[in-house]
């Protein structure tokens, strides 16, 4: 594990695209889903509109809650 590794705080295998805007722990979303720490749910858009995709994360090394979208 180096200075700047992207193991995941879950699995432990390298490549973890996420990490906690608080905390900087480093994650798969999908292990994070599994375990019940991210639920993600999509929206379907218009015939004119994107999709909205919603986030809840509760941070299980810092406590940091949130919600949002993109």
């Amino acid at each position: 594990m180096g200075l700047f590794s992207t193991d995941c705080a879950y699995c432990g295998d390298s490549g973890a695209s996420e990490n906690c805007s608080q905390c900087g722990m480093d994650f798969h979303a999908e292990c994070a889903q599994q375990r019940g720490d991210l639920q993600i749910k999509e929206e379907g858009g218009g015939l004119l509109s994107s999709s909205t995709t919603h986030y809840r994360w509760a941070c299980p090394n810092c406590g940091r809650r949130s919600n949002g979208s993109f």
